[in-house]
């Protein structure tokens, strides 16, 4: 170990000598002056200098010990010239030296991989942040054109756009499909990523994606609701092949609207917090989009 080294080195200067690190005939502070007239502490000092030196040679970041040097001697002028202060001092330093010498590098070297790891990880979480962002504008932009196509598609039926006569119409059940099985939305044209819809009866579909509306367009929503309660009772329940469905199967209408609303919302949580992608949820969304699309076109 080198603190043996470091006082052997001490014991073995003869104390007659005062031999400071520095020109003792310059000394000017108390301390100075205090070192140069003790054999002992100027032997300290002449070896704390050795091993500062030493140290500095070696260490992984000199830079970090040249500064934490300049501040224990500042530190120093607590002391005010007294000499077993002085003694104190430096040979609590040339401790910390000693162990500096041979840990300081293990100390620092995984603190800066770690610090290297957090900057990627950050940066990963920016690109994934950047990811979902754009997708979300996909989204939007998807919403937006099933609006336009809706809108569209009530102009061409002369369907008035007052969401309360909007409302009305809705709620008229078109009983001139109700014995036609075509009527029904096909599942079995989903692919295997989209068969998740399968699991949804289309009133909790219908909730699903009301809930990607509800801030953006709460007419639609509104909308969304009564369109639920129609494709449960007109079409879902009444005229359409049983389904095993595990999302709004059972209930009242409202009570599958709300499955399906609450499961969006803990979809979109999960894509904040990276346990879903975001272009998983926004296939979903678009799925049960063309659920609803499908059955608003029947009525």
């Amino acid at each position: 170990m080198k603190v043996f080294f470091s006082f052997f080195i001490l014991l073995s200067i003869p104390t007659f000598l005062s031999a400071a690190s520095f020109n003792c005939a310059k000394a000017a502070s108390k301390n100075e002056k205090a070192i140069c007239s003790d054999p002992e502490l100027s032997n300290l000092d002449m070896v704390l200098a050795a091993i500062y030196k030493e140290t500095r040679s070696t260490i992984s970041d000199a830079k970090r010990l040249k500064k934490e040097q300049i501040n224990w001697i500042k530190s120093l002028g607590t002391c005010d010239g007294n000499v077993d202060c002085l003694i104190s001092a430096y040979k609590n330093r040339m401790l910390v030296l000693d162990y500096l010498d041979g840990q300081i590098t293990v100390l620092i070297d995984p603190l800066q991989e770690r610090i290297a790891q957090l900057n990627e990880r950050e940066e990963i979480l920016v690109q994934r942040e950047n990811a979902f962002t754009t997708e979300l504008r996909a989204l939007n932009s998807e919403i937006e054109r099933f609006e336009e196509e809706k809108l569209a598609y009530n102009r061409s039926k002369n369907v008035p756009e007052n969401a309360e006569q909007s409302s009305q119409v809705i709620q008229k059940p078109n009983t001139s499909t109700s014995s036609a099985g075509a009527s029904c939305f096909d599942y079995n044209s989903l692919t295997d990523s989209q068969s998740f819809a399968s699991g949804f009866s289309a009133a909790a579909c219908s909730g699903y994606f009301a809930a990607t509306q509800e801030n953006s367009n709460p007419q639609m929503f509104s909308q969304l609701q009564t369109v639920g309660a129609n494709i449960s009772d007109v079409f879902e329940e009444m005229h359409c092949p049983k389904r095993l469905v595990s999302v709004g199967g059972t209930g009242n209408v409202q009570t599958k609207f709300q499955a399906g609303y609450d499961t969006a919302l803990a979809n979109a949580k999960m894509v904040q917090n990276g346990a879903m992608a975001a272009s998983e949820f926004q296939m979903r969304v678009g799925v049960c989009s063309q659920v609803v699309t499908h059955y608003l076109k029947q009525m």
